[in-house]
């Protein structure tokens, strides 16, 4: 018989593998590969590095509203429930693949989308400058909450930034709501955070939340 080892260990030690083939993102398989990640184990080890609500020494701040013509519940529903390869999709932004933790549940492109959960991580693929810089990027779902329409994520360590985005959902009348999508984030770089993060950060957004909209149009057909 087979005795466990340290390359063979015991079958119940063995977490679900990730299903490369079923991510396109280079980039995304290249952050995988560097961090040595092929499992769920890999992935409960990332942690986030959010930013805590009232702290601003050191991080800088980045705010967008965007005003859309349907009730706040309806646009609340659409941002719980919209497709990850539908909001994540674009010239900007391309969604490679999902995973929760307290599920221990895998979400790829094409997958039966069940909603967005707290704790879930959320890779994605960043392009710029007409794809010729693209990036890794992972998003963990730090906290939803229903009563205030909003939600947090969070950067999470070993990425280029740290801190969290909140979105949050405000109605303004029956048939009209903003959407406010605060930043607070820093890096190791303060021309980086000062100078390019902004603009970019607002591209990648604005498709984001563009993509919503369409994501709400399409369903009141």
């Amino acid at each position: 018989m087979l005795k466990p080892s340290p390359l063979n260990p015991p079958l119940k030690a063995r977490g679900l593998c990730i299903n490369l083939t079923r991510i396109q993102s280079e980039k995304t398989l290249q952050y995988l590969q560097e961090k040595k990640i092929n499992d769920e184990f890999g992935l409960q080890s990332i942690l986030p590095m959010c930013h805590l609500e009232g702290v601003t020494c050191g991080f800088h701040q980045h705010i967008r509203s965007y005003t859309l013509p349907f009730d706040a519940e309806k646009v609340w529903d659409a941002y719980l429930h919209i497709p990850p390869k539908m909001c994540w999709a674009g010239n900007h932004i391309d969604f490679s693949f999902a995973y929760n933790p307290m599920k221990r549940a895998f979400h790829y492109r094409g997958d039966a989308y069940k909603g967005l959960e707290e704790s879930q991580l959320y890779f994605i693929e960043i392009r710029l400058f007409f794809g010729l810089f693209r990036l890794a990027v992972t998003h963990q779902v730090n906290e939803i909450s229903h009563e205030k329409k909003s939600i947090k994520l969070c950067y999470v360590e070993g990425g280029k930034s740290e801190g969290s985005q909140y979105v949050e959902i405000k109605p303004v009348s029956a048939h009209e709501c903003i959407v406010t999508h605060k930043t607070w984030y820093k890096s190791d770089s303060e021309f980086r955070d000062k100078r390019l993060y902004p603009i970019l950060h607002g591209f990648i957004i604005n498709q984001f939340h563009r993509n919503v909209k369409n994501y709400i149009r399409t369903q009141l057909k």
